[in-house]
């Protein structure tokens, strides 16, 4: 059986706020349970800058193979500006918000499905 793991960044990492964990130890124990490898692990997520120095660390770790990393595929997305307007005093302002990343998990889904039919998609959202 080939099973796929998709990773939503945003909702582990706000999981790991209030319960941290090791993205290795996380695959290995996911992998164990499954029986066999991952035939492909993504990770996807919005930054501000997906090219900025600060994520870059994380990232590379993340593509890097075991021991040393967990070997997962990263797509990033650049985060969208939301422009919201008080309907009481009419003060404006500005959020980012995470756009895409549903519909990335989807494509590599599918993408996955032609490529090689998969029995299985893991999907950590």
């Amino acid at each position: 059986m080939k099973t796929v793991w998709m990773i939503d960044g945003a909702y582990l990492f706000n999981h790991g706020k209030t319960k941290p964990f090791d993205y290795l130890k996380l695959k290995s124990e996911l992998v164990r349970l499954n029986g066999e490898p991952f035939y492909e692990s993504y990770y996807l997520n919005s930054t501000r800058d997906p090219a900025s120095d600060a994520q870059n660390a994380f990232h590379t770790w993340l593509k890097s193979a075991p021991p040393r990393g967990p070997k997962i595929r990263v797509r990033l997305y650049r985060l969208k500006d939301l422009h919201i307007t008080c309907h009481h005093c009419g003060e404006e302002s500005v959020r980012e918000m995470q756009k895409g990343v549903d519909v990335g998990i989807r494509s590599e889904e599918h993408t996955s499905e032609l490529q090689s039919p998969c029995n299985l998609v893991c999907r950590l959202l």
